[in-house]
């Protein structure tokens, strides 16, 4: 049966160029390399930076200030995250916080130490959740 001129058809050449343009960008998006994301690992006692390093790097750093022990940060560069442990604050709840990522923040308040994981890569888990 011919199709008339004014019948509706499903897709038309126009329909399939517009469909087909956005999924070529997002594959050629998705295919280009990733670009490094300098993130530092940062830490500071009492406001000040007392220690800084490429979050790539594997170490074990002993904080100390004035002679005095307060804990141990430990960063793992393969997975990107760093954590404090041995910390020698009374709840410990630095130490809870467990491992954090590019973005992440831990504070330990009676030894006064902030870290910080700062960079331009955002963390892959979920922040919130809104309906």
């Amino acid at each position: 049966m011919p199709m008339k001129k004014n019948e509706l058809t499903l897709f038309n050449r126009l329909d399939v160029l517009f469909l087909s343009i956005p999924l070529v960008v997002a594959f050629i998006s998705l295919s280009l390399p990733k670009v490094a994301d300098n993130s530092y690992v940062r830490v500071y006692i009492n406001g000040r930076l007392v220690y800084e390093q490429p979050l790539e790097k594997d170490s074990v750093w002993r904080i100390e200030s004035g002679g005095k022990y307060m804990s141990t940060l430990v960063v793992d560069g393969e997975k990107r995250r760093v954590r404090l442990v041995d910390s020698d604050c009374p709840l410990k709840i630095c130490e809870r916080t467990g491992w954090v990522g590019s973005g992440g923040i831990i504070v330990c308040v009676p030894n006064r130490i902030v870290v910080k994981v700062e960079g331009k890569e955002k963390s892959k888990e979920i922040d919130i959740v809104t309906w």
